[in-house]
């Protein structure tokens, strides 16, 4: 086997290995957050909705779009476009 095989095997369990950890990480973070906002919901009656939660390894930052809390009646009443937690 030459060089040039062994190094583009090596570059695609890289890639590899990172698509499976960012998808894992992401799929965790979304439990979480799932969590969390159960629990603000039980203890608060507000409702909280997002569209997107993403973790970044490279960054080790969280990013939540598409935010928007509800009140206990249906009241609009925030709504944040993107937040980044680092």
């Amino acid at each position: 086997m030459n060089k040039p095989l062994i190094a583009i095997a090596v570059v695609g369990t890289l890639a590899a290995g990172y698509g499976v950890a960012q998808y894992k990480i992401n799929e965790k973070l979304t439990v979480e957050i799932e969590k969390q906002i159960s629990t603000f919901t039980e203890t608060s009656g507000f409702s909280v909705e997002y569209q997107d939660a993403n973790y970044s390894i490279f960054n080790q930052a969280v990013s939540l779009t598409g935010i928007n809390f509800t009140g206990p009646e249906g009241e609009a009443l925030a709504s944040i476009n993107q937040l980044i937690i680092e």
